[in-house]
């Protein structure tokens, strides 16, 4: 899904970027670039700025409730449309990056990629609970990770989450898993199955 999304994300970026070659004059590049950022934060707030405040929402939100606060100040408001505006986001955010690129600004490529990858991460995983793929409960499942921010998103999905205090210590690692392990060799077959038995 993620590389499909990649492909997108590279094919659409050099056509927009093409057409902001071929303006002539900072200016109109500016005033493209300008109204293409209005009219898409109009509509979709959390395209505004790196998408911090919408992953650290997702990762750590609770339930519908919570992750349905990212359509706050947007047209999808007081809706239970969140996948598709996560969607759009993913369509758009391209947009905007080539925009703020596109016209001047200051931006790049790495944050809008992970910002991406945590969307798709998201859809992907609400889908696969929500339309219960291959019949696996994720209460069934663990997760293996050692950064913090995969943690977390192992802990949103209610997966089992072993925590490798491979990159962070211990105490790091510690508080976003249930489990901790000096590194994968040291967690045999037998303690995922006991992991999953209980």
């Amino acid at each position: 899904v993620c590389g499909l999304v990649a492909l997108y994300f590279t094919r659409t970026m050099n056509f927009l970027e093409g057409i902001f070659r071929k303006l002539q004059g900072r200016y109109k590049k500016f005033l493209l670039g300008a109204a293409m950022l209005s009219l898409l934060i109009y509509l979709f707030p959390s395209l505004y700025g790196e998408g911090y405040d919408l992953i650290t929402l997702l990762l750590n939100g609770n339930g519908q409730a919570d992750w349905d606060t990212a359509m706050d100040r947007s047209l999808f408001y007081g809706s239970n449309h969140l996948l598709i505006y996560l969607f759009l986001i993913v369509v758009f955010k391209v947009f905007a990056s080539t925009a703020t690129n596109g016209g001047g600004g200051c931006g790049g490529i790495f944050a809008p990629s992970l910002f991406l990858g945590c969307i798709c991460g998201f859809i992907f995983c609400r889908l696969w609970n929500m339309y219960d793929v291959l019949g696996i409960d994720i209460k069934d499942c663990v997760v293996i990770e050692d950064s913090i921010n995969g943690l977390k998103a192992g802990m949103a999905s209610g997966a089992h989450v072993i925590g490798l205090y491979t990159t962070c210590s211990r105490e790091a690692i510690a508080p976003h898993c249930h489990q901790v392990a000096p590194n994968i060799g040291s967690i045999t077959t037998q303690s995922l199955i006991n992991i999953i038995n209980t």
